[in-house]
């Protein structure tokens, strides 16, 4: 139709690519911070998909003469970026920066007078203490949780092992509220590869509760590589705490981890 704008295709592409490159940026920005990197991620690649249809609809209309309505259009546009940023930035639980942990979060875990219970100075969680041949290992154990978290000044833990059987215990702290059901299941996780490695598992029980009662995540199960091998991890308010127990006897390995209380 004569009067009417020519429109090209590589124009509106050159449009697309540069708003997607602006909304990938923000995400990388934002990575840091969210709870959930692989849902966050998820989530960001969605909505890149629905901006970029929108941009080459919007250059379309805007090559085309309508500039008006591609600009009402593209104010909307802007608009749902800015309250994902709002969101991001206010309302979405678990992105908020970590809190270090102090020379006092760092330190031992005390034993009660009956030799029964280990405790933590600060934060109050406690656990069964391991019995008579356990020696504590804590300073073998923290380089490597440092380099399953690396970065994290909010992360330590404390470990024992039994001289003559093996049997082992590893006390994980991460001083960061796990705000949501994905955070929990993600440090769990990396607490449990930290210790385990790539070792194959026959699993007994995998399972997480997300209750106001209890926020917890358990695995129980065996390799051939190192045994039996129970994890426990609760959410309180302002932290997570965890503890894998390896034992020759599985019941037993369970029951050590089910002592962990906040």
């Amino acid at each position: 139709m004569a009067g009417t704008a020519a429109f090209s295709t590589r124009r509106a592409l050159k449009h697309v690519g540069l708003l997607a490159l602006v909304l990938i940026l923000l995400a990388a920005a934002a990575s840091p911070w969210v709870a959930s990197p692989k849902k966050f991620g998820e989530g960001v690649g969605r909505f890149v998909a629905f901006a970029s249809l929108a941009a080459y609809g919007l250059s379309y209309l805007w090559q085309t003469g309508r500039r008006r309505l591609a600009g009402g259009l593209g104010a909307s546009l802007v608009l749902c970026v800015a309250a994902l940023v709002v969101w991001l930035a206010t309302l979405a639980p678990g992105r908020r920066a970590p809190t270090p942990l102090t020379a006092a979060d760092q330190g031992p875990l005390t034993v009660d007078t009956a030799g029964s219970k280990l405790s933590h100075a600060t934060l109050a969680f406690s656990l069964a203490a391991p019995g008579p041949g356990f020696q504590e290992i804590t300073q073998e154990t923290r380089p490597k949780i440092g380099q399953a978290f690396p970065g994290r000044h909010d992360v330590t833990c404390w470990g024992y092992r039994h001289e003559d059987t093996g049997a082992g215990l590893l006390v994980l702290l991460i001083k960061q509220p796990l705000d949501t059901r994905e955070a929990l299941e993600g440090v769990s996780h990396g607490f449990r590869e930290s210790f385990t490695g790539q070792a194959k598992f026959t699993v007994s029980e995998d399972k997480t509760s997300w209750t106001d009662a209890e926020r917890s995540v358990l695995f129980v199960g065996a390799s051939d590589e190192l045994g039996n091998v129970a994890l426990r991890f609760l959410a309180g308010p302002t932290f997570g705490v965890g503890v894998i127990a390896v034992d020759t006897d599985a019941a037993a390995a369970r029951a050590t981890v089910m002592t962990l209380t906040l």
